[in-house]
């Protein structure tokens, strides 16, 4: 495997731990230890950096693999639906802070689901791609 191709997969190790970090230790501690008001402001804030961080690491992968051009064709699919996906999610939040301010529940909730479908569905691509040489039989001859 190229050296390039390793960065890649470390890019998408780093978006997966970004992914996990957030969902299984970030947000229920907060939900846990702060009150919904300060959750509100924390969580408004830390939610556009995640998926900012999401987009650029995607977008390197992204680069990482154009510049290698020997690439299966799997990880451009990954890389593509990262970025256009955790932009999308970017680009949702100010419509769902607006709907959770205004007390539109169904409008928050529907929001808040698609974004939470298309996360899972980043992480699940880039966990499967870091996954894919697993369980180490498959491989023996």
């Amino acid at each position: 495997m190229d050296l390039n191709l390793n960065y890649y997969n470390i890019c998408s190790g780093i978006i997966s731990g970004i992914i996990l970090f957030q969902s299984s230790v970030v947000a229920p501690s907060v939900f846990s230890t702060l009150k919904p008001e300060a959750a509100s402001v924390f969580l408004r804030t830390i939610f556009p950096k995640m998926f900012t961080y999401i987009v650029v690491f995607g977008i390197v992968s992204l680069g990482i693999l154009i510049m290698e051009g020997d690439y299966n064709v799997v990880q451009l699919y990954v890389s593509c639906i990262t970025v256009i996906g955790s932009g999308f999610c970017y680009l949702l939040i100010p419509q769902t802070n607006k709907a959770r301010d205004d007390g539109d529940e169904t409008t928050f909730t529907i929001l808040h689901t698609i974004s939470v479908v298309i996360t899972i569905s980043i992480l699940l691509l880039n966990v499967f791609w870091q996954l894919r040489g697993f369980p180490p039989w498959r491989n023996w001859a």
